[in-house]
């Protein structure tokens, strides 16, 4: 741990330098409507070896686990936990803890960061200088110290995040290319020309928590937390419409769309299922449905025209997903507007 803390501390040792790009960025967390900046501290690999124990200490900052194979122990509190594959576990600011190793290695992916309101980052932006001097001191002094769970609004069983356990390749899969993402930043560490990065290596780190919020299970009192880039949920889902009306002509493409947004595949579906109780597929399938119904109320257009102007394979597929949608085919659809 020792060793852990002591990387972390050369890596950001002057992490005063996020404050003086933070008018360069545009990714910034927004929680209840409000703008927040992360400051990431550590996003790295780490270990604990069977038998050994770490000293009881505490962050000023949040700290996740994503525990990627091996056990150990977590005291935190009034009890013991045993941290396995696939738990991700949340400590927050401030409270005190122990790990303890197991039988074999427990590895883990860790992910440390400070929350600050973007009004007190600028205050600080003001006087830089005196900032970077003390660059820990400023975020411990002004960062968020609220539980996680009040703060982003997700289920925490005890210190273990909810969420649905068959996501976890996906999970996985999002660490690998969240590190990939972020190599390059500490490659310019060692060449000094980290600070013109550092709002890119930012983005990144917001972009990883914003994602993992996304496999997260919400709180009921909760749903309405604001997350994503200046804007709320509502404010994606509202994105996420928009594209489909205009695309509703092609094939669905869910890379095409988080390229269009800017974000990830996976915390496009979770945001959007949350929001609005179903998937993108299922709600592109019943905008082009509709669509269709309109072609064939108000136009002459043949069916297998109708087809193809909204992007159906064949004149069989839509024929089969409309008789799931509407109970009948489209030309009966058609015969009964006709009639009425």
């Amino acid at each position: 741990m020792y060793m852990i803390l002591i990387i972390s501390w050369i890596k950001y040792a002057s992490i005063g330098v996020f404050v003086h790009y933070i008018l360069n960025m545009y990714h910034l967390l927004a929680i209840d409507s409000k703008p927040y900046v992360l400051v990431p501290v550590l996003s790295a690999k780490t270990a604990y070896l069977p038998g050994s124990v770490t000293p009881e200490h505490y962050h000023a900052v949040y700290h996740m686990v994503f525990v990627l194979e091996g056990r150990c122990m977590l005291e935190k509190g009034d009890g013991r936990r045993v941290m396995r594959r696939g738990d991700i576990v949340i400590i927050d600011p401030m409270e005190k803890h122990v790990f303890r190793g197991g039988r074999e290695v427990l590895r883990n992916f860790a992910f440390n960061f400070y929350v600050v309101p973007w009004e007190r980052a600028q205050q600080h932006l003001k006087n830089f200088h005196e900032a970077a001097a003390s660059p820990l001191a400023v975020f411990e002094e002004n960062a968020l110290t609220a539980p996680f769970s009040d703060i982003f609004g997700v289920v925490l069983r005890d210190t273990y995040a909810e969420y649905v356990r068959s996501d976890w390749p996906d999970i996985l899969e999002r660490i690998r290319v969240f590190r990939e993402e972020i190599a390059w930043y500490f490659d310019a560490v060692h060449e000094g020309t980290r600070q013109s990065g550092t709002a890119r290596h930012v983005g990144s780190c917001t972009r990883f928590l914003e994602d993992i919020l996304g496999f997260l299970l919400a709180s009921p009192e909760q749903r309405q937390v604001v997350r994503g880039t200046a804007g709320a949920s509502d404010d994606i889902t509202s994105t996420i419409i928009k594209y489909l009306k205009e695309n509703i002509h092609a094939k669905l493409d869910l890379s095409r769309l988080a390229g269009h947004t800017g974000y990830t595949t996976p915390y496009l579906c979770n945001r959007f299922k949350k929001t609005t109780g179903t998937t993108i597929g299922s709600y592109f399938s019943r905008l082009r449905i509709r669509r269709a119904c309109e072609l064939l109320h108000h136009t002459s257009r043949p069916v297998s025209g109708i087809a193809l102007d909204l992007g159906y394979s064949s004149s069989q597929h839509f024929d089969r997903v409309f008789r799931k949608e509407k109970g009948m085919t489209p030309r009966a659809f058609r015969r009964n507007a006709e009639a009425v």
